[in-house]
Protein backbone atom coordinates (compact mmCIF):
# COMPACT_ATOMS: atom_id res chain seq x y z
CA UNK A 1 0.00 0.00 0.00
CA UNK A 2 1.47 3.74 -0.95
CA UNK A 3 1.97 5.87 2.01
CA UNK A 4 0.56 8.87 1.31
CA UNK A 5 2.31 13.03 2.05
CA UNK A 6 0.16 15.66 2.60
CA UNK A 7 -1.19 16.88 -0.52
CA UNK A 8 -1.42 13.72 -2.59
CA UNK A 9 -4.17 11.76 -3.19
CA UNK A 10 -5.32 8.39 -3.03
CA UNK A 11 -7.13 6.42 -6.01
CA UNK A 12 -10.77 4.94 -5.18
CA UNK A 13 -9.04 1.36 -5.94
CA UNK A 14 -6.39 1.98 -3.40
CA UNK A 15 -9.31 3.15 -0.80
CA UNK A 16 -11.13 0.08 -1.21
CA UNK A 17 -8.18 -2.04 -0.56
CA UNK A 18 -7.82 -1.05 2.79
CA UNK A 19 -11.27 -2.06 3.89
CA UNK A 20 -10.58 -5.19 6.06
CA UNK A 21 -9.07 -6.57 2.72
CA UNK A 22 -12.31 -5.83 0.84
CA UNK A 23 -12.79 -4.33 -2.55
CA UNK A 24 -16.15 -2.54 -2.49
CA UNK A 25 -17.15 0.41 -3.80
CA UNK A 26 -18.44 2.53 -0.75
CA UNK A 27 -21.38 4.79 -1.27
CA UNK A 28 -22.73 7.66 1.21
CA UNK A 29 -26.56 7.98 1.40
CA UNK A 30 -27.23 11.71 2.66
CA UNK A 31 -30.78 12.76 4.64
CA UNK A 32 -32.36 16.04 3.75
CA UNK A 33 -31.82 18.59 5.72
CA UNK A 34 -34.56 17.92 8.49
CA UNK A 35 -36.44 20.91 10.19
CA UNK A 36 -38.91 19.60 12.16
CA UNK A 37 -39.89 18.38 15.82
CA UNK A 38 -38.31 14.83 17.04
CA UNK A 39 -40.95 12.22 17.54
CA UNK A 40 -40.05 9.23 20.04
CA UNK A 41 -42.48 6.77 21.40
CA UNK A 42 -40.96 4.20 22.93
CA UNK A 43 -44.38 2.13 23.84
CA UNK A 44 -45.78 0.04 21.32
CA UNK A 45 -48.00 -0.36 19.22
CA UNK A 46 -45.71 0.70 17.55
CA UNK A 47 -42.67 2.32 17.81
CA UNK A 48 -42.06 5.63 16.37
CA UNK A 49 -38.46 7.42 15.79
CA UNK A 50 -38.01 9.91 13.47
CA UNK A 51 -35.61 8.48 10.99
CA UNK A 52 -32.69 11.15 9.66
CA UNK A 53 -31.43 8.97 6.80
CA UNK A 54 -32.35 5.47 5.17
CA UNK A 55 -30.78 2.78 2.64
CA UNK A 56 -32.82 0.47 1.13
CA UNK A 57 -30.82 -2.91 1.52
CA UNK A 58 -30.43 -5.21 -1.19
CA UNK A 59 -31.70 -8.98 -1.56
CA UNK A 60 -28.49 -11.17 -1.64
CA UNK A 61 -26.08 -8.52 -0.11
CA UNK A 62 -23.98 -7.87 2.78
CA UNK A 63 -24.29 -4.37 3.64
CA UNK A 64 -21.47 -2.89 5.76
CA UNK A 65 -22.31 0.42 7.44
CA UNK A 66 -18.35 2.22 7.22
CA UNK A 67 -19.15 5.37 8.66
CA UNK A 68 -22.00 8.14 9.43
CA UNK A 69 -22.17 11.66 9.79
CA UNK A 70 -24.84 13.95 12.40
CA UNK A 71 -25.44 17.28 12.47
CA UNK A 72 -27.83 18.46 15.20
CA UNK A 73 -28.90 21.22 17.27
CA UNK A 74 -29.64 19.73 20.62
CA UNK A 75 -28.62 16.97 22.01
CA UNK A 76 -29.90 13.59 21.72
CA UNK A 77 -29.53 9.98 20.97
CA UNK A 78 -29.15 8.25 17.74
CA UNK A 79 -29.41 4.53 16.62
CA UNK A 80 -27.64 3.31 12.98
CA UNK A 81 -30.10 0.56 13.06
CA UNK A 82 -30.13 -2.66 10.37
CA UNK A 83 -31.30 -5.95 10.43
CA UNK A 84 -29.76 -9.60 9.98
CA UNK A 85 -31.65 -12.52 10.13
CA UNK A 86 -35.03 -11.13 11.35
CA UNK A 87 -33.26 -9.10 14.58
CA UNK A 88 -32.68 -5.59 14.24
CA UNK A 89 -29.14 -4.49 15.56
CA UNK A 90 -28.23 -0.91 16.46
CA UNK A 91 -25.02 1.41 16.92
CA UNK A 92 -25.84 3.97 19.18
CA UNK A 93 -24.24 7.60 18.89
CA UNK A 94 -24.88 10.00 21.78
CA UNK A 95 -24.47 13.69 20.99
CA UNK A 96 -24.17 15.57 24.29
CA UNK A 97 -25.04 19.56 22.47
CA UNK A 98 -25.35 21.11 19.50
CA UNK A 99 -22.50 20.17 16.68
CA UNK A 100 -21.47 17.95 14.10
CA UNK A 101 -20.52 13.91 14.71
CA UNK A 102 -18.17 12.77 11.95
CA UNK A 103 -16.88 8.65 11.82
CA UNK A 104 -15.51 6.57 8.96
CA UNK A 105 -13.22 3.60 9.54
CA UNK A 106 -11.74 1.13 7.80
CA UNK A 107 -13.43 -1.92 9.90
CA UNK A 108 -17.24 -1.21 9.77
CA UNK A 109 -19.27 -0.95 12.89
CA UNK A 110 -21.52 -3.86 12.19
CA UNK A 111 -18.69 -6.30 10.90
CA UNK A 112 -19.71 -10.13 11.40
CA UNK A 113 -23.32 -8.87 11.65
CA UNK A 114 -23.77 -7.03 8.32
CA UNK A 115 -27.69 -5.51 7.41
CA UNK A 116 -28.90 -8.68 4.98
CA UNK A 117 -32.44 -8.43 3.29
CA UNK A 118 -33.98 -11.98 2.20
CA UNK A 119 -36.42 -12.17 -0.30
CA UNK A 120 -39.18 -13.33 2.33
CA UNK A 121 -38.22 -10.39 4.22
CA UNK A 122 -40.58 -8.11 5.74
CA UNK A 123 -39.81 -4.92 3.31
CA UNK A 124 -41.01 -2.16 6.12
CA UNK A 125 -37.37 -3.65 8.29
CA UNK A 126 -34.43 -4.30 5.33
CA UNK A 127 -32.61 -0.98 5.55
CA UNK A 128 -29.63 0.66 7.33
CA UNK A 129 -30.79 4.12 8.82
CA UNK A 130 -30.48 6.88 11.48
CA UNK A 131 -32.74 6.92 13.95
CA UNK A 132 -33.35 10.41 16.75
CA UNK A 133 -34.73 8.12 19.60
CA UNK A 134 -34.85 11.02 22.25
CA UNK A 135 -38.28 13.32 21.93
CA UNK A 136 -37.81 17.40 21.04
CA UNK A 137 -40.82 19.45 21.03
CA UNK A 138 -38.52 21.73 19.73
CA UNK A 139 -38.40 22.88 15.72
CA UNK A 140 -34.32 22.05 15.39
CA UNK A 141 -32.88 21.49 11.97
CA UNK A 142 -30.98 17.40 11.54
CA UNK A 143 -29.15 16.06 9.08
CA UNK A 144 -27.68 13.14 8.95
CA UNK A 145 -25.80 10.42 6.26
CA UNK A 146 -24.57 6.57 6.25
CA UNK A 147 -21.51 5.37 4.32
CA UNK A 148 -22.11 1.87 3.19
CA UNK A 149 -19.91 -0.75 0.86
CA UNK A 150 -21.96 -4.23 -0.24
CA UNK A 151 -20.91 -7.62 -1.38
CA UNK A 152 -22.57 -10.75 -2.24
CA UNK A 153 -23.69 -12.57 0.81
CA UNK A 154 -22.75 -15.95 -0.55
CA UNK A 155 -19.28 -14.39 0.82
CA UNK A 156 -18.93 -15.16 4.28
CA UNK A 157 -15.47 -13.33 4.83
CA UNK A 158 -16.87 -10.48 7.15
CA UNK A 159 -18.91 -13.04 8.94
CA UNK A 160 -15.96 -14.73 10.12
CA UNK A 161 -14.49 -11.99 11.97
Amino acid sequence: MKNLSFGEKSSTSGAEATRVGRELNLEWTHGLLYHDVITAHWLPPPWVFTVLVRKDLEVGKDTYVYGYYIMTEEANRFWVLWQLDDILYYHEVNVPGKGFVYYTNNVPINIGYPGQKKASDDPAYTYVAIYATIDNPNVTFYQAGILTGTEDSSSSEGRNF
